[in-house]
């Protein structure tokens, strides 16, 4: 495609018909160069042809000028994905933030959990040492408690022995002779 004005512009890469009458009712090109694979597809009307043959179209200046984009060419793609990558980073930075704000709170009540936690066994652990030390008290005074209980009872038999003795017609002097004389020598 060259222009009236004699420049090279592009290249036609397909066109739109009406389908019921046939007609041409726009020429699709893209730029010369790499402006065709960076800047995309563009429209150009029918009334901007001035010639068209089988190796040239020659067109208005005017009418390249004024062309709309039809596809968006690789220029338009790249600032897309930037975008996007963009827009997806902050998303995620966002998401990242929230996420450590959820992860301190967290972290802080585990905190405060395991803190009351702590309160509860040091009280649990105060009274298991307090019962102990009751018990050890308890069974420290037991032993002289069974001790007394011992030299009373013991003095309770001693007096109860003596009297029987007392009570027995032969004393133990008398029983011991008796032995001596029965016992065959």
């Amino acid at each position: 495609m060259w222009t009236d004005a004699g420049n090279k512009v592009g290249k036609l890469v397909n066109y739109c018909i009406d389908t019921t009458s046939g007609a041409v009712v726009a020429y699709l090109f893209t730029p010369n160069g790499w402006k065709g694979i960076t800047n995309g597809t563009y429209i150009l009307s029918p009334n901007g042809v001035i010639t068209l043959g089988s190796q040239r179209i020659i067109v208005a200046e005017a009418s390249i000028e004024d062309a709309q984009q039809y596809e968006e060419g690789l220029n338009k793609k790249i600032q897309h994905a930037k975008k996007f990558i963009h827009d997806d980073i902050v998303q995620g930075q966002e998401d990242f933030g929230v996420a450590v704000q959820n992860t301190q709170k967290a972290a802080s009540g585990l905190k405060i959990k395991a803190h009351q936690a702590i309160e509860v066994a040091k009280e649990k652990l105060s009274d298991a040492a307090k019962k102990l030390q009751h018990r050890n008290k308890k069974a420290s005074a037991e032993p002289e408690n069974s001790l007394d209980k011992f030299e009373a009872n013991s003095l309770e038999d001693r007096d109860s022995s003596e009297e029987i003795d007392r009570h027995l017609p032969f004393s133990d002097a008398d029983s011991e002779i008796d032995t001596e004389e029965t016992s065959f020598t």
